[in-house]
């Protein structure tokens, strides 16, 4: 499991704020792909 600062903890336990953990993948060729485990678009 992921170590959050207390700060960080605190601010999300108000409610108002969603962590969505993100990925990106470059291969080799170049082409870059990006991931996230959040059910919405993230802008």
């Amino acid at each position: 499991m992921k170590s959050l600062s207390p700060a960080l903890q605190a601010h999300l336990d108000e409610g108002t704020t969603t962590l969505a953990w993100c990925w990106r993948i470059t291969r080799a060729d170049g082409v870059t792909f990006g991931f996230t485990d959040h059910d919405r678009t993230l802008s």
